[in-house]
C-alpha cells in the first residue's frame, strides 16, 4: 500500500504538467490564429483602399475621356451644320444666279424680237399700205399682241425670281435661327454634365426644354413658310408648258 501511493502522486502530477502543457499550446495556438486573422484583416483592409483609390482613378480616367468625347462630337456635329449650311447657301446663291440670268436672256431675247417683228411689220405695211393697208394692220395688231405678251411673261418669270429670292433668304435665316439653337442646345448640354447641385441642373433643364420648344416652333414656321411660297408660286401661270415654280424647289 505504501508503495502505490507516491505511483499514483506522479501520475497527479503527469496528468496536471500534460493538461497545463495543453492549455498553454492551445492559448499560443488561439493567440497565433488571431495574429493570423489580424495580419489578413490589416492586409484585405489595404488591398481594399487600393482597389478603391485604383476604382477611384479608372472613374476619373472614364469621365475626363467621356467629356473630351462628347467635346469632340459636338465639334464634328457643329463643323458638319456650318459645312452644310455653306454649301446650302452656295446652291441657293447659284441657283438665284441662273434663275436671274435665264429670266434676263429671255426678257432681252423678248424685246429683241418684239422690236424685229415690229420693224419687219412697219416695212411691209409702209411698202404695201395701199394694196395691204388692211392685213398690214392685222399684222400690226398682232406684234403688238406678241410684245405684250412676251413682256407679261418676262414680268411673270422676274416675279418668280424675286419669290425664289424672298424665299431663300427667309429659309437663310430659318437655318441662321436653327443653328444657333443646336449651339445653345449643345452647350446646355455640356453645363448639365458637369452641374454640381439640383438647383443648377434643374435650370439648365428648364433651359433647354425652352430651346427645343423654340426649335419645334422654328420647324412648324418653316414649314408654313414653305406653304406660303407654294401658295403664291400656284398663282404664276407662264405659258402652257412651262413650270409655274420656275424650277422652284419648296
Amino acid at each position: 500500500m505504501s508503495e502505490q501511493n507516491p505511483n499514483s502522486v506522479l501520475f497527479s502530477l503527469d496528468e496536471l504538467r500534460r493538461i497545463e502543457e495543453e492549455r498553454v499550446a492551445s492559448e499560443e495556438d488561439a493567440a497565433q490564429r488571431a495574429a493570423e486573422a489580424q495580419e489578413q484583416a490589416r492586409v484585405d483592409a489595404e488591398k481594399l483602399a487600393s482597389d478603391q483609390v485604383e476604382a477611384a482613378r479608372v472613374a476619373e480616367v472614364q469621365r475626363v475621356q467621356g467629356e473630351k468625347d462628347a467635346r469632340e462630337h459636338s465639334d464634328r456635329e457643329e463643323r458638319i451644320r456650318i459645312a452644310e449650311a455653306e454649301r446650302r447657301a452656295r446652291v441657293d446663291a447659284e441657283v438665284v444666279l441662273q434663275k436671274e440670268r435665264i429670266v434676263a436672256e429671255a426678257a432681252a431675247d423678248a424685246q429683241v424680237k418684239a422690236h424685229k417683228l415690229r420693224n419687219t411689220i412697219l416695212g411691209i405695211t409702209a411698202a404695201a399700205v395701199v394694196a395691204l393697208g388692211g392685213l398690214g394692220y392685222f399684222l400690226y395688231i398682232k406684234s403688238e399682241e406678241t410684245a405684250t405678251k412676251e413682256a407679261e411673261l418676262a414680268a411673270q418669270k422676274a416675279s418668280i425670281v424675286k419669290m425664289q429670292k424672298d424665299h431663300a433668304e427667309e429659309q437663310r435665316k430659318f437655318q441662321a435661327e436653327q443653328d444657333a439653337l443646336e449651339k445653345e442646345k449643345a452647350k446646355l448640354t455640356n453645363s448639365l454634365a458637369t452641374a454640381k447641385t439640383d438647383a443648377q441642373r434643374a435650370l439648365l433643364r428648364k433651359q433647354l426644354a425652352a430651346r427645343y420648344t423654340r426649335e419645334a416652333a422654328l420647324g412648324v414656321a418653316r414649314r408654313k413658310a414653305s406653304a406660303r411660297a407654294k401658295r403664291r408660286a400656284k398663282h404664276i401661270r407662264l405659258r402652257k408648258g412651262d413650270d409655274p415654280l420656275g424650277g422652284l424647289k419648296l
